[in-house]
């Protein structure tokens, strides 16, 4: 089983800050981590409306600890919606907060997991068996956006003092299908075969057509044909 992949886009003050890159342990906690990856890519809809995390902010940060995100509901840390319902059950505590970088879940006690989370910026042993581990941050540059934001000065309730917001929360997409190509060139080689005599006729002919039909044929593949990212 593949690893899940997503990214947050941050920007602190109005300013980019970069891009955070995380790795969802979906091997050990599924359901934990499709909760997030579904709050990344927005395929969770209310009202046929996409919810999640862009546009919303990391709304408490506590040096050498953790910096804490996901409430899109209030931005406050009162706010709790998952894909499940407004809550869901503790999955399995069998990852520890042993490092910085682990993405874990906030909660207000067991067995009411949200949409809110937490990135550790150290070890922090004594939340083991409280939250759920369930990813990971990935790579140096990732590592180098948490603690800008773990370095911003904070005010009351440890709230930033600048507005530390993800712009954007994606997931890569996954190579389209070449299938729906044969579905449009099969009916060109067909009326080639018709209208020619030989194989060497329908190959110049097919050749022909397909170049002057290449921009249609491209136009809906060239976006999603290369590995980008979706956007909520």
């Amino acid at each position: 089983m593949s690893r899940p992949i997503c990214f947050f886009d941050v920007s602190i003050g109005q300013t980019p800050a970069g891009r955070i890159k995380m790795e969802l342990f979906n091997d050990v906690v599924p359901k934990t981590a499709e909760n997030f990856r579904q709050m990344c890519t927005g395929e969770h809809r209310e009202n046929s409306l996409p919810i999640g995390y862009k546009n919303s902010i990391f709304h408490r940060v506590i040096p050498h600890f953790m910096i804490q995100g996901g409430d899109f509901i209030n931005g406050d840390g009162t706010g709790s919606k998952s894909i499940y319902g407004p809550k869901f059950e503790d999955e399995n505590f069998d990852l520890p907060h042993d490092s910085a970088g682990l993405l874990s879940m906030a909660n207000s006690g067991p067995h009411t997991n949200g949409c809110q989370f937490f990135i550790t910026c150290e070890p922090a042993p004594f939340l083991d068996k409280k939250h759920v581990v369930f990813g990971k941050v990935i790579g140096q540059d990732s590592m180098l956006v948490v603690r800008k934001i773990e370095n911003i000065a904070t005010g009351p309730n440890n709230r930033p003092k600048l507005q530390c917001v993800i712009t954007g929360a994606f997931f890569p997409s996954r190579r389209t299908s070449y299938g729906f190509l044969w579905l449009v060139l099969i009916p060109i080689l067909l009326q080639n075969v018709v209208n020619c005599r030989d194989l060497h006729c329908v190959y110049n002919c097919s050749r022909r057509d397909m170049t002057n039909d290449r921009q249609i044929v491209r136009q809906p593949f060239s976006a999603t044909a290369r590995r980008e990212p979706e956007r909520v």
